[in-house]
């Protein structure tokens, strides 16, 4: 029971969430939510009310009304303040733009710094919410929406919050059709497939040739079937083959003229980097003169990092970063933001969070090491930095409230200054070669706060001195992005989606002409329509960009354009439609209609929403479901039942559980004894996270013999008997824990502890003729008076291990903890457990283990204390408990009760190491990765000893010996929800024994 807040988030090991900062919580009641926020996004927070409200009007004509009087919203001002969310469980991955929680109803998500991607990200989670709204059972449960899979749920929010007008995931499906890799319905579950972009495509398809009012029957076939395929044929009366068949039909026609119009590379490019197995290569950086790139790429595995690499050859260098195991849990900002050379091309910055702190990071490429650390107060997230041509100066976009604006950062003093600050946004800042201008892309000239209907993203040109700003010339109907200037400064070089297909343009800056460069068939692009793609050497004007290429994105490098180059990229994709989803017709279904209504639904500008202080009261979230049992065994027959409640607050900042189970083997005479009941407290609202806990766990054992009793009344009897013991361990704790960073804890725990005893003896009398039974006497048997100890802990842990799919396969893990026990007897505890995983290959790791457990002092060998067993599964194999056989015990066990094959694996002591080689053999990280569930063989060796100390403190007189085993345990990944593992061992130490087989549900040490 001695558990910490900390062990709630990760138990023995884990990672933490740091709580940086106490959050000052309100709470804004709309007429459909109530919207939690904190007085850093509080100028956002009416905006995203506003759009709430219309969502709600637009998700309710297409789903069905799920009449809500209070739908749970809970925003965060950034992504760094979002990771470390108390009410989404479990540690965030770099990217998630949401979560919706089915069962608890609430929308938990950051802002995402422009207007129109917040807005997109609210409405696809609020749609996530409806879904489970309108499939919830009558009594409470699981909304029938969850046994839907990936591609039906999160397809069917992306295309009610996005449509079929899509350039990216229209790329994305182009893709799949150049390479014959476009999935069938049956395979768009597969690992492989991006359940938002292929799934949204196929809801595209479907409501393009029935329509949009097949949305919420659809929903509700699949509720009821838990199947995506049974869903259509329920509706349509079609089977599911037939219209997936019709959908691949009408994809490979109509992207098969996009793709016949369109060109594999730019003219004059070479692939520098191609991306086997979806490989990420993007937001490249190129040095002045041309000749190095610095890029991010995920060829890590478990990671995406900083690399460099020669730019004429692709040869890669070296990682300049290493995240995966970085205990203060590094975010490159990969997804959003590039990094940038100074204009020596001796040093790199880039941006970065760090424990909740957005900091620039400036790398001396020469000395290959980091050079200087900027943190950036006030701004949440900063993105795509940009060194000034004098090298004095670094703009970039920094998230502060929700709002993406421009800042300089003065190099030597290290302060920033704010270069813009209204609902607009402003990204992607690019320094002019003259010092006088930076360029941005930014959404001002095009959309309208007042209505919130948002336009395309435009260029513009800032005056860093005054902050003066003017719009340049661009392509209507088409998002420009990424500028990026030419040696001289007469033109920028971007990204436009014109056509339909993310392309690279050139602007005369002084003419306002602009060109196309390219016309590629997939796309040149990043991670999202807002990512950086592309660079141009300041000196050289040489370009690298990334183009995503089967189901990856490459790097391809062109030199310096010529003055007269242009490809008449609009004039070949006109009338293709290659940003409309097939099937190609004119989009105008009610979810284009009221994607370009931005009127309908939305509360005026300036509505007032009342807001009071957030007050964290504990409500009822979870009842497990009541279980009863009957069961007989040689001790007898027993009954028994148990539940669970659980007690949240909206945040989850607050934890309140009550476990109940109770099992009686003699009716309610021993119904104390056998109850288990434990009550447990936690705060996560601070940093230092404080718990408390309480309650009684028993521990039944018994054994049983036959007596002959002689004769009763002259008739001869038997008698057997039966002897339960119990132990009940009752204890009061206190808990508090301070994670130092999301790698290291210190916890401690202090509190009242008694350990009780009872023996009952249960002796039933039969007649030795017929076997009828004659009479029961059952009663209590002297037992040993009960321990009481007051207790402490202290303990120190931390982790940076990477799960592998069954198995821990990279990084290490070490708990050091102490303990003290002080009462009936005094001892101490002391717990040392390293563990190290050290990867050799993609599919093959080295995994150590070393630890020690035991008490100390006078009562640390008191016969009343359990001892500790050597022979647990995850210490050393091949000695189970359930394995032994008595003849292994020899001669002396029926005159003394030794056993020593069994003994020597006791001991209030014990010790063990153990030593794995781990294939993965199957799933992601496997041998054979077209097979997704992942399956690891893993040859060991163990050995361990367990030793005791008698009274006197001397070192017990009866020699021991260390037991070790070898042999190879194979373990798989079941759906995710638990890992099986089957082991042979071979115990060296069990001479009549060659081999035990084991079975159990645990992971790799």
């Amino acid at each position: 029971m001695g558990a910490t807040p900390a062990a709630a988030q990760g138990g023995y090991f884990g990672r933490n969430k740091v709580q940086r900062r106490t959050l000052r919580w309100q709470v804004m009641k709309a007429p459909h939510f109530q919207i939690y926020y904190y007085p850093a996004e509080a100028q956002s927070v009416p905006t995203v009310a506003r759009m709430a409200e219309r969502w709600y009007t637009r998700l309710a004509g297409i789903l069905g009304d799920p009449r809500w009087t209070g739908q749970v919203l809970i925003l965060y001002a950034d992504s760094a303040d979002f990771s470390e969310s108390t009410a989404v469980p479990g540690l965030l991955p770099v990217g998630v733009g949401g979560v919706t929680m089915a069962m608890e109803q609430r929308v938990v998500m950051p802002l995402a710094g422009t207007l129109a991607e917040t807005d997109h990200v609210l409405g696809h989670e609020l749609a996530h919410a409806m879904e489970f709204d309108l499939t919830r059972p009558a009594a409470r449960g699981l909304p029938g929406a969850t046994r839907l899979p990936l591609w039906f749920l999160e397809g069917l929010s992306e295309y009610v919050s996005r449509g079929a007008n899509d350039p990216q995931t229209a790329m994305w499906v182009r893709d799949a059709v150049l390479h014959k890799t476009l999935p069938t319905v049956a395979k768009l579950g597969s690992a492989r497939y991006s359940p938002y972009r292929f799934g949204q495509a196929f809801w595209a398809y479907i409501t393009g040739q029935f329509g949009d009012d097949k949305i919420g029957p659809l929903l509700r076939a699949g509720a009821r079937t838990g199947s995506g395929d049974k869903a259509l044929e329920t509706v349509f009366n079609v089977k599911a083959k037939e219209i997936s068949a019709s959908w691949t039909e009408a994809t490979n026609q109509d992207e098969g003229r996009v793709l016949a119009a369109t060109q594999a590379a730019a003219p004059g490019a070479r692939r520098l980097l191609a991306a086997p197995d979806r490989l990420l290569q993007i937001s490249p950086a190129l040095s002045p003169d041309g000749r190095w790139m610095i890029f991010f790429s995920s060829r890590d595995l478990f990671a995406v990092d900083l690399y460099l690499a020669n730019a004429e050859t692709g040869k890669v260098v070296r990682r300049i970063t290493q995240t995966a195991t970085n205990p203060n849990f590094i975010n490159t900002e990969f997804i959003n933001s590039a990094g940038a050379w100074d204009p020596t091309g001796d040093r790199f910055v880039y941006a970065r969070t760090r424990e909740g702190r957005a900091e620039l990071v400036i790398y001396s490429v020469k000395q290959e090491a980091t050079e200087r650390v900027m943190a950036i107060p006030g701004v949440g997230e900063v993105l795509n930095p940009s060194w000034s041509p004098d090298g004095r100066q670094i703009a970039f976009a920094g998230l502060e409230g929700g709002r993406s604006d421009l800042y300089l950062l003065d190099v030597a003093s290290g302060k920033a200054r704010r270069l813009t600050n209204d609902a607009y946004a402003e990204l992607e800042p690019a320094w002019s070669p003259d010092g006088q201008e930076i360029a941005c892309v930014t959404d001002r000239y095009t959309t309208q706060l007042a209505t919130l209907a948002y336009g395309h993203y435009r260029l513009a040109l800032i005056n860093p001195a005054n902050g003066e700003m003017r719009e340049l010339p661009g392509l209507s109907g088409a998002n420009q992005i990424n500028p990026q200037w030419s040696p001289d400064g007469r033109s920028l070089y971007f990204i436009a989606d014109a056509g339909g297909i993310p392309n690279l343009y050139r602007l005369r800056v002084g003419e306002g002409s602009i060109q196309a460069l390219s016309n590629v068939q997939t796309g040149i692009a990043g991670v999202t329509p807002l990512s950086p793609a592309f660079s141009v050497a300041a000196r050289s004007g040489a370009i690298v960009y990334s183009m995503y290429a089967d189901g990856g994105y490459e790097l391809w490098r062109m030199e310096a354009p010529a003055a007269g180059a242009n490809t008449e990229t609009q004039a070949k994709l006109a009338g293709l439609h290659a940003a409309l989803l097939p099937p190609r017709m004119t989009d105008s279904w009610p979810v284009a209609a009221y994607l370009a209504d931005a009127r309908t639904g939305l509360p005026p500008e300036g509505a007032q929403y009342a807001s009071t202080p957030y007050r964290p009261g504990l409500r009822l979230t979870g009842v497990a479901p009541v279980a009863i049992g009957f069961g007989v065994s040689t001790f007898g027959p027993a009954f028994g039942g148990g539940t669970a409640l659980q007690f949240r607050d909206p945040l989850e900042t607050r934890a309140l559980d009550v476990q109940v189970a109770a099992i009686t083997s003699n009716g309610t005479r021993n119904f104390l004894r056998g109850l288990t009941g434990v009550v447990s407290y936690q705060d996560l609202s601070h940093r230092w996270q404080w718990g408390m806990l309480g309650g009684q766990i028993p521990m039944l054992t018994g054994a049983y013999g036959i007596t002959s009793a002689g004769t009763i009344s002259g008739q001869p009897v038997v008698a057997n008997q039966f002897l339960r013991y119990w132990q009940l361990d009752r204890e009061a704790l206190g808990t508090l824990a301070y994670p130092i960073n999301r790698s290291q804890r210190v916890e401690f725990a202090a509190g009242y502890q008694n350990i009780g005893f009872a023996l009952e003896s249960d002796t039933q009398i039969y007649s030795a003729i017929t076997g009828a039974p004659l009479a029961q006497i059952v009663q209590d048997l002297p037992a040993p008076p009960s321990l009481n100890f007051v207790t402490g802990m202290a303990a120190l842990v931390y982790d940076t291990a990477i799960f592998g799919g069954t198995s821990p396969v990279r990084g290490q893990r070490y708990r050091l903890q102490a303990g003290a026990s002080d009462g009936s007897l005094f001892f101490g505890t002391l717990l040392a457990d390293y563990r190290r995983y050290e990867p050799l290959s993609r599919s093959f790791s080295l995994a150590f283990r070393i630890m020690h457990f035991g008490r100390y002092g006078s009562g640390a060998n008191d016969p009343r204390l359990q001892d500790y067993f050597l022979g647990d599964p995850m210490l050393v194999r091949g000695y189970d408990l359930n394995s032994f056989r008595l003849e292994e015990c020899g001669p002396r066990y029926n005159i003394t009760g030794e056993c020593p094959v069994f003994d020597r694996l006791l001991g209030s002591k014990i010790a063990a190491a153990s030593g794995e080689a781990r294939l993965e053999l199957f799933g992601p990280l496997g041998l054979v990765r077209k097979i997704p569930l992942p399956v690891e063989l893993a040859p060991f060796y163990d050995a361990g000893y367990a030793w005791s100390e008698p009274a006197g403190g001397a070192l017990q007189q009866t020699p021991r010996q260390a037991v070790t085993s070898e042999g190879a345990t194979l373990r798989i990944n079941i759906f995710g929800i638990v890992i099986g593992a089957v082991t042979y061992a071979i115990p060296n130490q069990r001479p009549l024994i060659g081999h035990v087989w084991e079975f159990d549900l645990l992971p790799g040490f």
